[in-house]
């Protein structure tokens, strides 16, 4: 509602074209979405009481950044042209990042995403008609990396109760040993 009631302004006060109207609140309710997907689980993550239970080592975290910036230049600042096709190369670092790193890692790469993401379309002269696209393509990235995240995260959950449930199951069988060898020396 926010979005069609702020365009249908820019359109009142003649500053988008009528014509122009649904794809404007098309581009606008896509951009607003992006941003709470982008920015709402970065905030939970920052925010939350207990620490993730993996730690990457600091050398792998500088050559997952390398990787977001090197995919981010081979799609939009190496000349080729083809940024809408070599969009999805930016899947390749996210999906590293998500494994190794969980959803804490992969929502800071996503942050990192989206704002090479703005700068390339600010500073690298794309047509406004190319926004959308691009904005659709950002909020797949996003999803598919947060889903990702969230699996790794839950695995790593269900692997750490398997292993305590492990633990606690050795230390019963230790103790039903001991108690038995007990039993067998008391009778003889």
């Amino acid at each position: 509602v926010i979005g069609l009631a702020y365009i249908a302004l820019f359109v009142g006060a003649g500053v988008i074209a009528p014509d122009a109207y649904v794809r404007s609140v098309a581009q606008f309710w896509i951009g607003d979405l992006i941003g709470v997907v982008v920015a709402t689980p970065l905030l939970l993550v920052a925010t939350r009481a207990h620490a993730p239970a993996y730690r990457a080592a600091p050398r792998e975290g500088i050559l997952q950044a390398a990787s977001v910036v090197a995919a981010l230049y081979l799609v939009f600042g190496s000349g080729v042209g083809q940024e809408l096709k070599l969009f999805y190369v930016l899947f390749l670092p996210l999906t590293w990042i998500a494994m190794r790193r969980g959803l804490a890692g992969t929502t800071a790469a996503t942050l990192l995403v989206q704002i090479g993401l703005i700068a390339a379309l600010l500073f690298g002269g794309h047509a406004p008609g190319e926004a959308l696209d691009f904005q659709f393509l950002m909020l797949a990235l996003a999803l598919t990396g947060l889903f990702l995240g969230v699996s790794v995260d839950e695995r790593r959950a269900a692997e750490a109760k398997l292993r305590a449930k492990q633990a606690e199951l050795d230390r019963s069988l230790r103790a039903a040993a001991a108690s038995e060898l007990a039993s067998t020396l008391a009778h003889e």
